[in-house]
C-alpha cells in the first residue's frame, strides 16, 4: 500500500513538472473581459496604448498614471509582455499588463460607459483630456487618418459636423481650428462658451527657412540632391521598428539606407551616432540632403531624424501609420521639436 502511494506521488510530481515546463502563450492572466484596471508602475509618465500586442505597434495615445481602463478581450503575449486589449477615453488598443494594477482576480467590475458627447454644428469645443499634449486633427474620422495639423491643449475649436464613428465605434467630429479643418476624436473635446482660438504662431525659424527655400542650391558635390533623389523613391514604404530596408524602415534606418545607396557611406543606425556625423548646419542654412534631427517626440530627448528636401519639408519614416512620408519641419508639431542638422 505504501509503495503504491509512493508511486502515485512520483507520477503526480512528474506530471506537475511536465505541465509547468510546457510553454504557454500567456502567463499570469490576471484580468478577465469586463474588468477594470488602473495604470500603475510608470513613474508618473503613463502607459502607451498601442494598436497591436507588441512594442513595435503604433502608439495611439498615452494613458495617464492612475487612469482606469476597461479590459475588452483576452490577453495576448508579445515581446516578453502580456498585453491586454482595453478601452480608454473612446479609444481602444493594447497595453502591457506590467503597467496595470487593481481590479482583476476574475471579479468583473463594470466601468462607466464613455459616451460620445453631443455637439451641434457651430458649437465651440475645447481640447481637453490629452494630458497637455496637442490634439491631432486628421483627414478622416479614424486613428489611421493622415494628420493635417495639431491643436494645443486648451484650444477652442468650432464644430462643423458629426458625430461620426470609426470601425471600432469611436466618435469623431469635423472641426475647424482657425482655418484648419479636419476630424478630431470626440474623447478629447468638451463644450465651452469661450471664444475660438487663433492658431499659434509658427516657429521663428520658419520665415527665414521659407525665404531661403527659393534660393537653395544642391549641397556641395551634389551629395544633397543624390540623397533627396534616392529618399523620395521610398515615399509610401512601410514603417518597421528597427527596420533598415525597403520592406520596412524606422527613422534612422531610413537615413542609414539612403546614405549608403546615394553616397556609398556607411553610417550607424544609432541616432546618437548620426547626429555627430558630417558638419553641423544651422536651421537657416539647411540644404536638400541635410539630416534633420528632432527631440521629445515619442520619447524624451533626441528621438527622430529625417532628410531635408527643401521648402521647409523633410522626407522621413514617420510611424507605423504613415510609413515614409513628407512633412513640414516647421509645422506646429515638428517645429518646436527641431534639435539639429548635419550635412554628410
Amino acid at each position: 500500500m505504501k509503495s503504491l502511494a509512493s508511486g502515485a506521488a512520483v507520477l503526480l510530481l512528474l506530471g506537475m513538472l511536465l505541465v509547468s515546463s510546457t510553454p504557454h502563450a500567456v502567463a499570469n492572466t490576471d484580468y478577465d473581459v469586463g474588468d477594470t484596471a488602473t495604470v500603475a508602475n510608470t513613474n508618473g509618465s503613463g502607459v502607451r496604448l498601442r494598436d497591436g500586442a507588441g512594442t513595435g505597434a503604433a502608439i495611439i495615445l498615452v494613458v495617464p498614471e492612475g487612469a482606469a481602463v476597461k479590459v475588452t478581450g483576452e490577453a495576448r503575449s508579445g515581446d516578453g509582455y502580456t498585453w491586454y486589449p482595453v478601452a480608454y477615453g473612446g479609444a481602444t488598443g493594447y497595453v502591457a499588463g506590467a503597467y496595470l494594477g487593481g481590479g482583476g482576480g476574475g471579479a468583473v467590475v463594470q466601468a462607466a460607459a464613455r459616451k460620445t458627447p453631443a455637439f451641434e454644428a457651430g458649437a465651440h469645443v475645447q481640447v481637453s483630456g490629452t494630458g497637455g499634449a496637442d490634439l491631432r486633427i486628421r483627414g478622416t474620422y479614424s486613428f489611421d487618418g493622415a494628420v493635417l495639423g495639431y491643436a494645443p491643449a486648451g484650444s477652442v475649436l468650432e464644430v462643423l459636423g458629426g458625430p461620426r464613428r470609426d470601425g471600432a465605434g469611436n466618435g469623431w467630429y469635423e472641426v475647424d481650428y482657425d482655418g484648419l479643418a479636419g476630424y478630431a476624436s470626440a474623447a478629447y473635446l468638451s463644450w465651452t462658451d469661450d471664444d475660438l482660438s487663433a492658431r499659434r504662431a509658427a516657429p521663428k525659424a520658419e520665415a527665414p527657412a521659407a525665404k531661403a527655400a527659393a534660393k537653395e542650391a544642391p549641397a556641395t558635390g551634389g551629395n544633397g540632391q543624390a540623397m533627396v533623389s534616392v529618399a523620395m523613391q521610398y515615399v509610401g514604404s512601410p514603417y518597421v521598428w528597427a527596420g533598415a530596408s525597403p520592406s520596412g524602415f524606422d527613422c534612422s534606418g531610413f537615413t542609414m539606407y539612403v546614405a549608403q545607396k546615394a553616397l556609398g557611406k556607411s553610417i550607424s543606425h544609432a541616432l546618437g551616432t548620426q547626429v555627430g556625423l558630417g558638419t553641423a548646419v544651422g536651421a537657416k542654412e539647411l540644404q536638400p540632403g541635410d539630416l534633420v534631427f528632432f527631440q521629445n517626440t515619442y520619447q524624451a530627448g533626441l528621438s527622430h531624424v529625417g532628410i531635408y528636401i527643401g521648402g521647409g519639408q523633410m522626407v522621413h519614416a514617420g510611424s507605423e501609420r504613415t510609413g515614409v512620408v513628407v512633412s513640414n519641419i516647421w509645422d506646429n508639431y515638428w517645429g518646436p521639436k527641431f534639435y539639429a542638422a548635419r550635412r554628410l
